[in-house]
Order: C-alpha cells, then sequence, then structure tokens
C-alpha cells in the first residue's frame, strides 16, 4: 500500500503503466505533501513518471533491502537474508532509493556476481513504483512487500562455483531511465539463511553441489 504520509502522486497526463500492466497508463509527479496528505490523493496501481530532485546535479541511489518494518540501507559488506517467496526457492528483495533523475520509463536491475570470476549467479530488471522519502530521495513505494524490489533468484543455483549462503558475493545495482544506466553501484555482501522458514532446507538449496533432494518446495 502507498504512504500517503510519505508522499502523495499528483495526477498530470497520460504515461507510463500500471502495476498489472493495464492500459490505461498515467503519469504522476511526485510532491511532498507532508502529514496530512490525502490517501486518495496517491493512486496505488500507478508508475511515477517525473522528475525526482535536480537534474543538473550528479545522480544519487542508495541501495536497500526489505525487511518487515520496510527498507533497510545495504552497506558494503553486510549480510542479507535469503528470503522464501511464493514460487519457490530462495531470492534476494534489493531495491534502490535515488535522486536527482528522471523516474519516466525507469527500471531497477539487481545482479549477484562471483568475486573472483564474475559468474552471474541472479539477475533480475524490473520497473517499480516510486515514492517520496521526507529526504527528497525517491524509494520503494510499498516498502514491505516484495513488489518494490528486485526479487533476485538465487537457489537453487547451477551456475555457482561457491555456496550461496554464508560467502561473499558481489551485488551490482543500477538504475535504468530507458536503456541508459543513469546511475550504478557496486556493493559485497554475503546472503544468508538464517531467517528463512527452514535454514537446513535453504543450505541445501543453497549449496553449490545441491542434487535436487532437498526436499521442499522449491527444493528439488
Amino acid at each position: 500500500m502507498v504512504r500517503a504520509s510519505l508522499f502523495a502522486l499528483v495526477l498530470l497526463a497520460a504515461c507510463g503503466g500500471t502495476r498489472d500492466g493495464a492500459a490505461d497508463a498515467r503519469v504522476v509527479h511526485l510532491t511532498d505533501a507532508g502529514p496530512d496528505a490525502d490517501p486518495t490523493d496517491a493512486p496505488v496501481d500507478a508508475w511515477p513518471c517525473g522528475v525526482v530532485g535536480d537534474l543538473t546535479l550528479p545522480p544519487e541511489m542508495q541501495v536497500v533491502y526489505r525487511t518487515e518494518q520496510g527498507a533497510s540501507l545495504v552497506v558494503d559488506g553486510a549480510t542479507l537474508p535469503l528470503v522464501d517467496p511464493i514460487q519457490g526457492g530462495k531470492v534476494l528483495l534489493i531495491g534502490l532509493r535515488v535522486k536527482n533523475v528522471d523516474l519516466c520509463e525507469s527500471s531497477i536491475q539487481i545482479a549477484i556476481k562471483d568475486l573472483v570470476n564474475g559468474r552471474v549467479a541472479g539477475v533480475e530488471r524490473r520497473s517499480v513504483t516510486w515514492g517520496l522519502a521526507p529526504d527528497g530521495f525517491a524509494e520503494p513505494a510499498d516498502p514491505v512487500t516484495f513488489y518494490d524490489y528486485a526479487n533476485v533468484p538465487l537457489c537453487p543455483n547451477g551456475n555457482i562455483a561457491q555456496d550461496i549462503d554464508g560467502n561473499p558475493w558481489q551485488l551490482e545495482a543500477q538504475f535504468y531511465n530507458g536503456n541508459l544506466i543513469t546511475a550504478e553501484q557496486l556493493l559485497t555482501i554475503t546472503p544468508s539463511c538464517a531467517d528463512v522458514v527452514d535454514p537446513t532446507q535453504c543450505q541445501c538449496e543453497c549449496a553449490m553441489d545441491n542434487t535436487g533432494s532437498c526436499g521442499g518446495f522449491g527444493g528439488g
């Protein structure tokens, strides 16, 4: 749910898209309406289209991950929780906070790569719905669900030379305006099975020598 306490979306014109890909696409402009914003001003199915910040300044970008309380900043060397998605397997939920960029036709791409050989373990690019934070950054509009984060599939995985769980990997984050990368960042992160429903099964699914005998949904 879009939180009007953080932002309001003012309808401007026809452009962009909806979360379900419907044809009645709309352009919205992000304005900081403060704590008294009317939630009816924030259509939850709109892809906000407009400039956030100042395009004469260099783009700014922060990488965040989803927690039950909302988006939390990813710092270099962080341990990040693997998540049980509804489709099975294990994913990382990674999003972006951006400023001084054009949100029209924007998307985010998150790739997890082997630090030694550069091989991609998992990657996802998606359009997301943006909300305006009090500090002027655009951030995931719905910070406690899966929708506005890249759901990076990591386990099970036949393209890895080390276990996913407990080992360092490179996180490559990119913000796209159309097909142009306007901001990017590289971080070292360590995925962890510690917070999933069944950590033992997760470790089996995320092992480089997983033979598909872990059991459970998504375990092979």
